[in-house]
């Protein structure tokens, strides 16, 4: 008999160096992340503040404020039954302040509103026109009034307009064209403190001390106790 070759014996596989349990349970390796996801995001810094203090503009002198516009209010008794007296009293009063010179314009109100729109002094104070222009509105509005009514008759002085187009002149350096404004302004109120006060201001910026000096006595003297005739005292302390 022909002796039996042994049969090649097959490869066993090789067991696994780690316990099956931890490769099992071990998960599957995440995805490196790229560099430019790795990169941190600069935090962006804020300018900083300055610390030098901002300059403080110069307040506005005293001599070159704006003055406020001059109304002087003029209290008449009306009664419903005698308006035509009333209307009287109304002219007679405005004809002492035109013999005076000083206001330009008048407005008539009651309770408060205006009854006719702002009238030159002159025409209302002269003009026989006057009973027939405020007869129909007091007529209207007094007409069920039990008693009397008080109208204010205020009187108003353009010459203010005048000193605060100067004024704003003044600030530009235009001279010539304030004293202008300045001089208009008497023209219309010849004792206008605040006009002499600035034709001060204006003369002194021109080197012209005496004329200044005449201009700002002028204004201490119409306005002894209020801001224009103070402020021509200080002004005229550095003239002296």
């Amino acid at each position: 008999m022909a002796p039996r070759r042994p049969t090649p014996r097959k490869a066993r596989p090789r067991p696994s160096r780690e316990p099956a349990s931890k490769s099992a349970s071990k998960p599957a390796a995440k995805p490196r992340p790229s560099i430019a996801s790795r990169r941190r995001p600069r935090a962006r810094t804020q300018p900083q503040a300055s610390t030098t203090p901002l300059p403080v503009p110069a307040e506005v002198p005293p001599s070159l404020r704006v003055p406020e516009p001059e109304v002087k209010s003029v209290p008449v008794e009306i009664d419903p039954k005698k308006l035509e007296a009333g209307i009287q009293a109304i002219k007679t009063e405005l004809g002492h302040w035109v013999k005076k010179g000083r206001y330009t314009k008048v407005r008539i109100k009651l309770w408060g509103k205006p009854l006719l729109p702002d009238l030159p002094i002159g025409v209302v104070a002269a003009a026989e026109g006057l009973s027939f222009m405020l007869l129909g509105p007091l007529q209207a509005v007094l007409g069920n009034l039990v008693g009397t009514a008080v109208l204010e008759v205020e009187l108003v002085s353009d010459a203010v307009h005048h000193v605060n187009r100067g004024r704003e002149l003044i600030l530009a350096g235009e001279l010539e064209a304030a004293l202008a404004q300045f001089r208009t302004a008497l023209a219309l109120d010849r004792r206008c403190a605040a006009a002499h006060l600035h034709i001060g201001i204006a003369l002194k910026l021109q080197g012209d001390r005496a004329g200044a000096r005449v201009s700002l006595e002028k204004a201490a003297d119409l306005d002894a106790k209020g801001p224009s005739g103070l402020e021509a005292e200080k002004l005229l302390a550095t003239l002296r």
